[in-house]
């Protein structure tokens, strides 16, 4: 699947390996300006798609506590590209998420963060050695003063 500047494509959940060609011929590209949002989830752990090529678009994910979103074999980001966070539920405040799961990419810290965080927290997208990820963590603690009389 490509997705060509301007274009969206909105899926609840992309399977993966469900057709009889050749499996290295799956593959999704997001082009600049191009959008993928996908409510669940592409792939799983054990069929990974063989290749994501963001070229500059964005990745619209929903989170959903600490499930991995993407499952992909090769990814690669060129400089430019973002991930948005669509909806957040059952967080876990401060744990970093793998939001994309990799088994090789050469380019996992070109994703930027694109979009509005939920009222009152904070994003911040990380790369380890096999996925992106998205930590949430509420803003700065509020003060607070107790007075004694």
């Amino acid at each position: 699947m490509t997705i060509l500047t301007n274009g969206i494509v909105r899926a609840n959940q992309i399977t993966v390996g469900q057709l009889a060609t050749a499996q290295s011929a799956n593959r999704i590209t997001i082009n600049a300006g191009g959008t993928l949002d996908v409510t669940n989830t592409i792939g799983n752990a054990t069929i990974t798609l063989p290749s994501m090529i963001n070229n500059g678009g964005t990745n619209i994910l929903h989170m959903n506590g600490a499930n991995t979103l993407i499952y992909c074999s090769n990814v690669t980001a060129l400089a430019g590209s973002k991930i948005s966070i669509g909806s957040v539920d059952n967080q876990v405040l401060g744990t970093p998420i793998p939001v994309i799961h990799f088994t090789n990419s050469t380019t996992p810290n070109n994703f930027g963060w694109s979009g509005v965080a939920p009222a009152g927290s904070m994003l911040f997208i990380g790369a380890s050695v096999d996925s992106i990820l998205v930590t949430l963590n509420t803003g700065v603690p509020k003060k607070v003063r107790w007075w004694v009389t």
